[in-house]
């Protein structure tokens, strides 16, 4: 029942830009899975231009999956889903629905004018992508203090150019006790050789 609410809220982007179901009819019948982050979500075209969840038996005809890490990225720059997104099946279904991404943008404020008037619906449909902004902002910044806790204080974790000047410093240390031991097997040889020689 829960996967049914994201089909939902799609069919009524498709449903508000006839377009954007028109470039669905010649994937009628096709089937696809999206996984976001773990998320996954799969959906058959159906003959009314409208996605439904897809039947156990149907084959993927594409699948599309996007690593967490990609999230903030396609936010940003929605059309660069093939950079960052792994995807096998059919080409022309796959580029479908990376255009339907690109474009379709939910229209919150329509959506809620009629229940809560124009003035407040935009005011709310204002602060909700605002607060999604913030929530994003949040996180990249609690994830970025995390790291620097654990690499600063408790020293668990090194940055890359720390790493980097550790091994340089590893591989002269290196160079000098290799050189050392040299210069001490020399000299140890030498006071054998004379006193053999007195």
């Amino acid at each position: 029942m829960l996967a049914d609410f994201p089909l939902f809220f799609i069919n009524r982007l498709l449903a508000a830009e006839p377009w954007a179901a028109a470039l669905l009819r010649p994937h009628v019948a096709q089937t696809a899975l999206l996984e976001v982050a773990g998320l996954r979500l799969r959906f058959t075209v159906g003959e009314d231009l409208r996605l439904h969840a897809a039947a156990a038996e149907s084959e993927n005809t594409v699948s599309i999956r996007v690593p967490a890490e990609a999230l903030g990225a396609l936010r940003d720059a929605p059309e660069n889903l093939s950079q960052h997104a792994h995807i096998e099946g059919n080409a022309a279904f796959a580029e479908t629905l990376a255009k339907l991404l690109k474009h379709l943008r939910p229209d919150l404020a329509a959506w809620l004018a009629p229940y809560l008037g124009d003035a407040v619906a935009t005011r709310t449909a204002h602060a909700v992508h605002t607060a999604g902004t913030h929530t994003l902002q949040a996180g990249q910044k609690l994830g970025s203090a995390v790291l620097s806790q654990i690499r600063d204080e408790a020293g668990l974790v090194v940055t890359h150019n720390e790493h980097a000047a550790f091994a340089q410093d590893l591989a002269e240390l290196s160079a000098g006790i290799e050189a050392l031991q040299q210069r001490l097997k020399a000299l140890s040889g030498k006071p054998g050789e004379e006193a053999s020689q007195t």
